[in-house]
């Protein structure tokens, strides 16, 4: 057996073991929005700078308690302060002036979708 055949086994071992490690992290980033929070679809945000700007424009809003944006599926989560609402309009115009394209609003009240919105351009 070459010297070569026998780092096959070690790292395909190591190789599992890290996606292991991975995969409950990415389930947890996952996890359903808390309660009294919104999901909006977002295109277009592709950098960190475009989050930024996209959290900024909407943690202005005196609604909105904190935002949590994920880049890799294009989503943003708004927590709203307690016993407040913002309207989807507000959220659209916000989100349009931060450069980006609203594509749909999940609703969360009590850790269950309450009402979905998608838009199509």
């Amino acid at each position: 057996m070459s010297g070569r055949s026998k780092l096959i086994g070690p790292v395909v071992v190591m190789l599992g073991a890290a996606l292991l490690l991975v995969a409950p992290a990415r389930l947890a980033a996952q996890a359903p929005p808390p309660e009294d929070s919104l999901v909006l679809r977002v295109d277009g945000m592709v950098c960190s700078l475009c989050a930024y700007g996209a959290e900024r424009r909407l943690k202005r809003l005196d609604e909105v308690e904190g935002v949590h944006v994920d880049l890799d599926a294009h989503r943003v989560v708004v927590t709203l302060r307690p016993g407040r609402a913002v309207s989807d309009s507000t959220l659209g115009q916000e989100i349009r002036r931060a450069g980006f394209a609203l594509r749909g609003v999940t609703r969360f009240a009590r850790g269950r979708a309450a009402r979905r919105e998608e838009r199509t351009p």
